[in-house]
């Protein structure tokens, strides 16, 4: 009647460890979050508001594929020194990371080329609009 529960704390074993960094990792592929293209219904006449920087997409497939090497690197150490499945665990999941960051890292990259684009052509646009014409004093 007056059973008591005890619960182990184990910790964490470096395929868990390293899955963690792998999640935490994946929840920053910012490119496909914070690049914005250029807003077909925009007004010709007004300067897109978009983003032109790859800047977030370079550091998208730098992220990527630091943390895919990684983990496939520690998972071929953990599949051939203990002989178990958390080694597939970690290159499965190495793959993984890589794809989501490739595919953060490509939308942005285009997004910013579409935007890069629609700027160029405002530009142009703005050179080839004529003066206005002097009005006659009389």
């Amino acid at each position: 009647m007056g059973e008591r529960y005890t619960y182990e704390l184990r910790r964490a074993t470096p395929v868990r460890q390293c899955l963690a960094v792998a999640a935490a990792l994946s929840l920053t592929a910012c490119a496909i979050v914070t690049v914005r293209g250029p807003d077909p219904a925009h007004p010709v006449e007004r300067k897109p508001t978009c983003t032109t920087s790859i800047r977030a997409s370079q550091i998208d497939y730098a992220i990527g594929i630091a943390g895919m090497l990684g983990l496939i690197i520690v998972g071929g150490i953990q599949k051939d020194v203990q002989d178990n499945e958390d080694g597939a665990v970690l290159i499965v999941s190495g793959v993984a990371v890589g794809a989501a960051f490739a595919t953060s890292a490509t939308v942005g990259y285009f997004r910013a080329r579409r935007c890069q684009r629609a700027v160029d052509s405002w530009e142009r646009a703005q050179t080839d609009v004529p003066a206005p014409a002097k009005r006659s004093p009389y």
